[in-house]
């Protein structure tokens, strides 16, 4: 109710306004020429004043005369002819005639000031909808795409994307939630493309770094590495790049400069930095394994993982770019396994790694239902120089996981990104 008391007073306020000119009286309009009419009687008594005390000659006062009476008998004609004043005496006296004009005008206006506003609200009440109820956008789209799955919402995403692959939005909008998702290999490829088209945030720097540690079961491979080092100058006050590659050179085998770093990050943190029991945890483990000598040869558990084939992952490569370092278990090797592979010879870490990843074709071959390993193990052999071998994974796991629509994106995005032809 409030709101149409609004539009009353608007529609009053503009219907004012617009007859205001059709109000007004003819008396104004004669007014004003009454009062030219004065000034210019005025200023013939002032001239004439003038030639009585001597500052005017006989002749400048008698042409002034002249042209104030020419400017008289101008405006008392204009008077005459719009019907506004007729002449008196021969001084020139006027006198107001009676305006039937704008007697009959006032009710006309009055009529027409009352008929706009309810006319409209007659045409609204047979055309418009003034019972419907308010229906923001939001509730719009919210309602339509209630009924639908998450995966169905991912799904025209990328459908989106797929047909318009330059959507910075797009990208921008599926990277987190294919972090929520875990397909963080996705995620990986979202952020990049999302940093490519809308440029660099701290935010999708470090999204993108964390995609590739995920990816990669806690490895920092050398796309992470960079990441984080671009992180840390574009964002020096984030605790997240300053740890990432602290870890980084432990798992070169440089334990002293692992330490060193996040010692000197519990320095200059602030006393209640919430991270601080996560970072004193790293830093303690690391001082052991400092104080028992590092890790001097290949752990049990990574000599162990090429005897049972069930427990294989594979991995990416180190920074040396020796090939793909591959793993025992769901969480990746330890830092410590991974340092004990930096501290092999070359011909070593070779036959290491290629058996490593002999061990995880195997099992994939045995249960070819596991996406990650498939994933992995391409990558592998695509580091390893081996393309023909990540081609065959590829088609492999296509043959294995036949059923599965989405895993089927998953390899053909792989393949793209790995630049493999199957």
């Amino acid at each position: 109710m409030l709101l149409w008391v609004g539009f009353a007073v608007l529609t009053a306020g503009v219907v004012a306004f617009l007859a205001r000119p059709l109000m007004e009286s003819a008396g104004s309009a004669r007014s004003e020429t009454s009062a030219d009419l004065a000034v210019y009687r005025d200023q013939l008594r002032a001239i004439e004043a003038e030639r009585e005390q001597g500052l005017l000659e006989a002749s400048e006062a008698e042409a002034a005369r002249t042209e104030m009476a020419r400017r008289l008998l101008r405006a008392a004609d204009r008077a005459k002819e719009n019907g506004d004043v007729s002449s008196g005496t021969a001084s020139g006296d006027v006198t107001r005639a009676p305006s039937r004009t704008s007697s009959m005008a006032r009710p006309l206006v009055y009529a027409v000031s009352a008929l706009i506003p309810l006319l409209s609200v007659g045409v609204y009440v047979l055309v418009g909808s003034p019972g419907l109820p308010g229906n923001p956008f939001a509730e719009r789209v919210a309602k339509s795409n209630q009924g639908r799955s998450v995966d169905e919402l991912i799904g025209l995403v990328e459908k989106r994307l797929r047909a318009q692959p330059d959507d910075g939005q797009g990208w921008e909008v599926i990277a987190p939630v294919y972090m929520k998702q875990q397909r963080y290999d996705d995620a990986a490829r979202a952020y990049a493309n999302s940093i490519r088209l809308n440029g660099e945030t701290p935010d999708r720097v470090a999204g993108f770094a964390e995609a590739l540690v995920l990816t990669n079961n806690g490895l920092i491979v050398p796309d992470a590495r960079r990441a984080y080092q671009r992180l840390l100058k574009i964002a020096p006050d984030r605790p997240e790049p300053r740890f990432w590659l602290a870890l980084a050179k432990e798992q070169d085998g440089d334990l002293a400069g692992g330490i060193a770093d996040l010692d000197g990050m519990l320095k200059s943190a602030p006393g209640d930095a919430p991270w601080r029991s996560l970072v004193e945890g790293k830093l303690n483990e690391m001082r052991a394994a400092l104080a028992g000598g590092g890790a001097a040869k290949v752990p049990s558990t990574v000599g162990k993982a090429s005897e049972n084939s069930d427990a294989k992952a594979g991995g990416d490569g180190s920074d040396s770019g020796q090939g793909a370092v591959t793993h025992a278990g769901p969480r990746g090797p330890s830092a410590a396994d991974v340092a004990a592979v930096q501290q092999m010879s070359p011909e070593e870490r070779s036959a290491f790694i290629a058996q490593m990843v002999e061990g995880l074709a195997a099992r994939l071959a045995k249960n070819g239902n596991d996406l990650e390993g498939w994933k992995r193990l391409a990558r592998a052999y695509k580091v390893m120089g081996r393309d023909e071998d990540a081609a065959k994974a590829l088609s492999d796991a296509r043959r294995a996981m036949a059923d599965d629509g989405a895993a089927q994106k998953v390899l053909d995005a792989l393949a793209k990104d790995l630049g493999i032809g199957t």
